[in-house]
């Protein structure tokens, strides 16, 4: 079957790819610039949402995926680079909420850092209402500079249910070079 492709679609392929993180070109080993085929881009969206089925689909998934956003009240996975000192958290908490607590956790669940943020006084980022409740996104700054390896960010509300917890992974400034290629 063949996909007719019409004006905007092109822009909501990669508004989607863009919101899934999903990159729509790279450079290669030996610096060439390449696009991501659009099959191929497809195929991995259709791996978050199998409705996706024609070109004109792209658009109503985008929807779907920036509102099953507000579902989470912080994203499963923080990624930084090591010797970042200012970072941010986006959260998405009910407008009413005043008070939460974050405690950051090393790989042997040690409380590493630990504090409490007055909600209101983080700016909205963005806000909407959902079943008659209206949310609000904010970002949780945090100046804490992180050595590489994976930590476990816990942010709780006073007025929640339960801690909502991240995986925060700080990847080293560069990869690992055998000593023949980095010493020539």
């Amino acid at each position: 079957m063949v996909e007719h492709w019409h004006d905007g679609d092109e822009a909501a392929l990669h508004a989607l790819c863009a919101h899934r993180g999903i990159a729509t070109d790279y450079h290669d080993v030996w610096g060439h610039h390449t696009l991501v085929a659009r099959d191929a881009l497809l195929a991995l969206l259709r791996e978050f949402d199998p409705a996706i089925d024609t070109p004109a689909s792209l658009g109503a998934a985008l929807a779907r995926a920036r509102d099953a956003d507000w579902d989470q009240a912080i994203a499963p996975v923080v990624a930084l680079r090591e010797g970042t000192d200012h970072w941010q958290v986006r959260l998405r908490l009910p407008e009413r909420f005043e008070t939460l607590h974050w405690r950051l956790l090393d790989e042997q669940e040690g409380v590493l850092h630990e504090g409490r943020v007055d909600v209101q006084a983080l700016a909205p980022v963005a806000c909407t209402e959902r079943a008659g409740v209206r949310w609000c996104e904010r970002q949780l700054p945090m100046q804490l500079p992180l050595a590489a390896g994976y930590y476990r960010l816990e942010v709780e509300a006073a007025e929640d249910d339960g801690p909502a917890q991240a995986l925060v992974v700080c990847a080293p400034a560069r990869c690992y070079r055998l000593p023949a290629l980095r010493d020539g």
